[in-house]
């Protein structure tokens, strides 16, 4: 019974990390979406 409970808990644990790095992943990828937009609009002047 005990082991049974180590797993469920084991399992919401993989599924919250799971989740997390999804959501890190996603979050990396619009920023580097507004990253080139910002680039695009406002390109760097080079200071002599």
């Amino acid at each position: 019974m005990v082991e049974n409970k180590i797993f469920v808990v084991i399992a919401v644990v993989l599924i919250i990390f799971v989740g997390i790095i999804v959501y890190l992943s996603m979050l990396d990828r619009n920023v580097k979406k507004l990253e080139k937009r910002l680039e695009e609009e406002q390109p760097e002047t080079e200071e002599p």
